[in-house]
This record gives C-alpha cells, structure tokens and sequence, in this order.
C-alpha cells in the first residue's frame, strides 16, 4: 500500500465538493467547479468518522459534509472558532489529504470481492488511529504555536473509492482511501488548537516540550 499526504487547498466548500465526485475531478488543487465532490463519487459514497476526537466532538459513524465542511473552516462543533489565531485567516491551512493507495491486484480482487473493500478501510483506520494519532500529531501551544505537545485527539473522515479518475474516458479500478483531516486537534488542557504532523525530525524537542 502507499501513502501520499497533499495539503488542502481552496475553499472548505469545494474540498468537500471533491471529496463526493470522484469521476469528474481533475485536479488536486480544489477549484470550486472541478473537486468539490471528488471524495463521495456523486454522493453515493458516504464517509467514515476516525481519529478519538471526532468522539469528543460529538461525530461517529458516517460523515455529514456540513459537519466536515465546518471543521475545515476551523470551528468545533461547539461553535469554537480557532481560525484566526495568529491572524493567520487568511492563509490558514484547512488541512490535509492523506491518500491510501492498494496495489492494483487488491483493486481488481475488489471488483468482486465487498471484503477487500471492507478491509482496506479497516486498514487505514488503524493506521491513522494507532500509528498516525500517535506517533506523529501535535498540537500547537504558546506564542506562534513553536511550543508543540503530542496528542491523539485528531478528527478524521475517511472516503473509500473504487476507481481512479477517468483518463481518456476509460475508467481504471484502483481502491483507494482518501481521508481528511482538518486542521484541528485537541491539547491536555482541553483547549482547541491548530495540528502540526511529526515527521520524525523533531521528534526528541517536542518529547521535551510537551
């Protein structure tokens, strides 16, 4: 399986555009009319909460895009709005897109097999929930958010798709899990606050800090 992380970019309304239209997107930089409902192919597919803070922010089950929509924008559930700390609202990063690819011969396995499909998303749940949460996001604290902390309290909606996008009018299998975590993770004390993914490089400060 390979993993790709794209940071969001565009609008809240057109991510969530792209993720319900997998057939008619483009481009991965979301433009209003060409993404915006690439992640639920039409609005057949319907999204799956993950992450220990979508249960604190009152989400489970399959994704409403209004709630997804209202995350992106930087609020919680409860009305909390973290999107323009640091005055930084207007070049805000919503977000990210972390695309989980199986090898072709799982996708053509899928064609037939509802298993397969199962499977993978029960796959990358547990990677994003017990490697992802866990080992590589933080949440900003301090002045300029340079303070890190670790913390496991992500919101994640996961989007499996079955095809990739149309080249030629030939549409080819390719199982895939896009899932989309916004820019929000909760601290120790509580609080809100923006989500910095640790690649490893800082690994040892932030332990300290934290």
């Amino acid at each position: 399986m390979s993993v790709k992380e794209t940071h969001l970019k565009g609008t809240p309304e057109s991510v969530i555009k792209y993720v319900s239209e997998q057939k008619e997107a483009q481009t991965v930089h979301f433009s209003e009319d060409e993404t915006s409902n690439y992640y639920a192919e039409n609005g057949n597919v319907k999204g799956v909460w993950m992450g220990n803070g979508a249960a604190i922010q009152g989400l489970s089950c399959y994704v409403n895009n209004s709630d997804l929509e209202k995350l992106l924008h930087g609020v919680t559930m409860d009305g909390h709005d973290i999107s323009k700390r640091g005055n930084h609202q207007n070049n805000r990063r919503m977000g990210s897109d972390w695309t989980f690819s199986a090898p072709k011969a799982a996708s053509i396995l899928s064609i037939d097999d509802s298993r397969v499909k199962a499977w993978m998303l029960e796959s990358v749940q547990q990677a994003i929930e017990n490697f992802y949460a866990r080992e590589m996001s933080h949440a900003r604290k301090g002045k300029g958010g340079v303070i890190t902390e670790f913390s496991d309290l992500i919101v994640a909606a996961g989007f499996l798709h079955e095809t990739a996008r149309a080249a030629d009018g030939i549409i080819d299998p390719q199982l895939h899990v896009h899932v989309v975590i916004p820019n929000l993770i909760q601290r120790a004390d509580g609080q809100w606050a923006s989500l910095r993914s640790d690649y490893g490089k800082k690994k040892s400060q932030n332990l300290c800090t934290g």
